[in-house]
């Protein structure tokens, strides 16, 4: 008869204690949950909107501590704020008006947290590696999630507009979306998405303009209105003067 291996009392007791704990912190997140839910409860249903954390404890017949950890975690989601009577320490925990706006507006923000984040690794690992690929996918998910809770967004673009404008100013030529793209380590969509930008808000571009040659490149030029046409003449006269691109190229 197979005779199971025995089992020494302090092993036995390990094992049950161990068995005993997985429970207990499942039961203790969800205790912490359902606090914090009674807490945003009884806010949401005072008369004024606002109740002092001894008034917590005392309606939710809890310790101070647990409202205390409850009322954490609900100001680290902009749900509810602090508000102090003139001349005294004691404290409102207030839900307003704008509240679910505003945690709305939080969670939007740390999407775009991540969405920034993972470019950022996109291009430190660059488009090619598989980490790069994959980090520019999440990048995409957040944006798009970004995107779907703010509406479109144009200040990545914007900023990556004055990227390109700084690059075809170093490079003191026209340059292709292609030739761009490779250069800066980006998708042609996010160069294209950066012409975009440039061409549809001129002003984010200062005193320069992005232009498109006949050859479909794309040129820094002066914004128009900038100089006037004498001075034009006078600079393209001056001394070592030296056209950008080649005559094909000029816009």
């Amino acid at each position: 008869m197979w005779n199971p291996r025995p089992t020494s009392p302090g092993r036995s007791r390990r094992s049950s204690n161990s068995a005993w704990r997985c429970p207990r912190r499942g039961t203790a997140c969800r205790t912490g949950r359902r606090a914090f839910a009674r807490v945003l409860a009884c806010l949401v249903t005072a008369p004024s909107g606002a109740r002092t954390a001894a008034e917590l404890a005392r309606r939710l017949r809890v310790s101070p501590a647990s409202v205390s950890k409850a009322v954490g975690y609900l100001e680290g989601l902009d749900v509810l704020t602090r508000k102090y009577e003139p001349g005294r320490r004691r404290a409102h925990h207030v839900i307003d008006d704008d509240v679910w706006l505003r945690a709305w507006l939080t969670s939007a923000q740390k999407n775009a947290v991540w969405a920034e984040t993972a470019q950022e690794g996109a291009d430190l690992f660059g488009p090619s590696t598989p980490a790069g690929a994959r980090l520019q996918a999440m990048h995409t998910f957040f944006v798009g999630i970004h995107r779907d809770m703010t509406g479109p967004s144009t200040t990545v673009p914007l900023e990556d507009a004055i990227t390109v404008l700084a690059a075809l100013l170093h490079a003191a030529r026209p340059l292709t979306t292609s030739e761009l793209a490779a250069a800066l380590g980006w998708p042609k969509a996010r160069v294209t998405a950066a012409v975009q930008a440039a061409e549809h808000q001129p002003e984010v571009c200062g005193p320069l303009a992005l232009q498109r040659t006949p050859s479909g490149a794309h040129l820094v030029t002066a914004q128009h209105g900038r100089l006037t046409p004498a001075r034009r003449t006078a600079l393209a006269q001056s001394p070592g003067h030296c056209p950008s691109g080649s005559p094909n190229d000029r816009p």
